[in-house]
């Protein structure tokens, strides 16, 4: 497609030989569609629009700056090249590519998802001279969504046995169990207060008293299950020691000892077992509850909230699921990498902010480089189809949407909505946070447009 187009934002006046001149730059635009989701766009000035575009800026910079000997606006013209003119030129080279860009993704109605970095310290650019100037960007997929609506999901009704109820309130007891000293071997679910230290090279690197360990199966030494931990720490008495041979791992936080062989000690100081609370009517008072009946209707509206979501996240997959089935259509290429790299990325923070050792964070990334294709690319066709529902349906996330969800984060996380907000905008999130509340009012519309079908509720226990 061609264009000749006038760039309203380009009107610029310029004083010359004490008369008022007015230029508009007018930029020709072509677009080639190179792929399915890959666009080529060029643009081209004529040498008497570049030096119009260059007489603006430096009437405009005239009027600006100071230049000893002379006032605003009456400097001769030669004087601001030699001083300003890399500068100025590199300014006009930047803006007539920018608006050169958007007026040809305007005109032609480009929806752009990617846009590759532009180096314009290579691009070759002369005043008075004629400019030509193209680049390659990627635009969402062109494709349709058809009957997304009255989509069959099934409701299965909601019923809570005793058990569930029982589970429940033996939840809660745990929530308000004592730790108690006792004068016994120290055995399964046991808190024990120990001094911890690791010797290596008959140094102390690693000092902690009146650290706490839980026996359990679970055990591990700096992120990695440990088993001999398990049977160790077992059968002590408070005054025992427990020691073993160990090899610093690569993440220890002093670097010089990483990777040597080190022993661990671990000095028992005292031993305490859980007690739970006996389970009557005063027990129920004393945390909030008028009756022991009450904390077990309590419980199963609980029970039954947390069965809903489930039913209603089931459904969600489902129609996500149907969507996906209904479409066919390529992903950008470039934003696909990108997105695939980030997933990565994230992946590995996370890990290595559990601690996980780096031979586990290789393993591990080696699995995602080929999984993480999978999960990228239904992320991203979902996004996509969602977006093109929301725009079908014209729905969209206003302001007070993004501040109620400021808002309850900022309750949820016990900080002020200035402080959540001002963190989302100098990360750069804005934008992911309102794309991720359309696309659950989206969900939330295609959950509405259902058909439901109550089925029998699935037997959980007696």
């Amino acid at each position: 497609m061609r264009g000749k187009v006038i760039i309203p934002n380009l009107l610029q006046v310029c004083v010359f030989n004490n008369f008022l001149r007015i230029f508009t730059t007018v930029v020709t635009t072509k677009t080639e569609k190179l792929s399915p989701c890959v666009v080529k766009i060029e643009m081209e000035y004529t040498a008497e629009e570049i030096g119009s575009e260059f007489d603006a800026k430096y009437a405009e910079l005239n009027n600006t700056v100071s230049i000893p000997g002379f006032r605003k606006g009456r400097a001769p013209r030669v004087l601001l090249e030699k001083k300003y003119g890399k500068t100025l030129k590199d300014d006009v080279k930047q803006e007539i590519i920018q608006k050169g860009y958007e007026q040809a993704v305007k005109d032609n109605n480009l929806d752009p998802v990617y846009m590759p970095d532009v180096d314009f310290t290579k691009i070759e650019f002369q005043e008075n001279a004629p400019f030509k100037f193209s680049v390659e960007i990627e635009i969402k997929p062109d494709f349709e969504v058809k009957d997304y609506t009255g989509i069959a999901l099934s409701k299965p009704k909601i019923e809570i046995n005793n058990e569930e109820i029982d589970a429940g309130i033996a939840a809660v007891r745990e929530n308000y169990a004592e730790l108690i000293p006792v004068d016994r071997p120290s055995q399964m679910n046991d808190l024990l207060v120990v001094d911890q230290k690791i010797i290596c090279e008959d140094k102390a690197v690693m000092n902690e008293p009146n650290s706490e360990i839980w026996i359990n199966d679970k055990l591990a030494l700096f992120g990695e299950r440990e088993t001999r931990l398990d049977d160790g720490l077992k059968n002590k008495r408070p005054g025992g020691v427990f020691t073993m041979d160990m090899k610093i791992p690569d993440k220890f936080p002093k670097k010089e000892f990483a990777g040597k062989s080190a022993l661990l000690t671990i000095a028992i100081k005292e031993i305490k077992e859980k007690k739970l609370p006996e389970i009557t009517d005063q027990w129920a008072k004393d945390n909030g509850f008028e009756s022991l009946d009450v904390l077990r209707s309590e419980i199963t509206k609980r029970v039954s909230v947390n069965k809903e979501n489930e039913a209603r996240r089931d459904n969600v997959r489902k129609v996500e699921e149907i969507l996906l089935s209904k479409v066919n259509f390529e992903l950008p290429e470039k934003l696909f990498e990108a997105e695939t790299q980030n997933y990565i990325y994230k992946a590995e923070i996370d890990m290595r902010s559990q601690g996980f050792p780096e031979e586990a964070i290789k393993e591990q990334l080696g699995k995602l480089e080929s999984s993480s294709k999978e999960k990228v690319t239904r992320n991203m066709k979902l996004h996509f189809v969602l977006d093109y529902i929301a725009d079908k349906e014209k729905i969209f996330v206003t302001e007070n949407d993004v501040n109620t969800r400021i808002d309850m984060m900022a309750r949820y996380y016990n900080q002020s909505v200035n402080e959540v907000k001002e963190y989302f905008e100098k990360q750069g999130m804005m934008k992911s946070l309102r794309n991720q509340i359309k696309e659950e009012k989206v969900m939330g519309f295609l959950m509405e447009k259902a058909v439901l079908t109550e089925e029998p509720a699935k037997k959980s226990g007696k």
